[in-house]
């Protein structure tokens, strides 16, 4: 049997479909940061900070120019990055720095595959070594649980055709109105 057999490519063809999902997960967060000057305010969750910072990479799978990454101190505010979502574009990768709960994460989301990497969980300044990994692994736990609750805000508006066309009128009024 050939590894070709033994690959269900329905699995493969699945994953990548649903890429669309995180992207616009990300773009949506992009959106409600940038609305509100870091500050974000959703159901279940305590209100938070969110900053989209270098690098950012944007997609689409339409078009010439399929991927763009933008570099820089406030990439998500140049001409550039309003300029690739008006062509369509999503938000498919980004460094993002969360503060909630007066912590502070920092990650690089990768939103196409829903992948965090390269988390920075905040530690005290004094702990010991006894109570280092206990604390830490709280933070992940805080974190992860954080992480759940916000992509399930998302999904409950992604999942309300009302809502969401609300959202989606949200969105286009935000790039519309980028002024360079």
């Amino acid at each position: 049997m050939s590894l070709s057999d033994s690959m269900d490519t329905t699995k493969f063809d699945k994953l990548e479909n649903a890429k669309f999902i995180g992207m616009e997960f990300a773009t949506w967060l992009c959106c409600l940061s940038q609305k509100n000057n870091g500050r974000i305010k959703l159901e279940n969750l305590a209100p938070f900070d969110l900053f989209f910072e270098s690098p950012i990479q944007f997609y689409s799978d339409i078009g010439d120019t399929t991927i763009a990454v933008l570099k820089g101190s406030l990439p998500i505010d140049s001409p550039e990055a309003y300029q690739a979502l008006r062509e369509g574009k999503t938000i498919a990768k980004a460094a993002l720095r969360f503060i909630f709960q007066n912590q502070t994460y920092t990650l690089t989301l990768d939103a196409g595959r829903m992948l965090v990497s390269g988390l920075k969980v905040p530690m005290p300044a004094n702990v010991s070594v006894d109570n280092y990994l206990d604390i830490r692994l709280e933070r992940l736990e805080e974190f992860d649980h954080f992480m759940n609750v916000l992509f399930k805000n998302y999904l409950a508006l992604r999942c309300d055709e009302k809502k969401w066309s609300g959202v989606c009128k949200t969105i286009k009024e935000w790039i519309d109105g980028f002024q360079a």
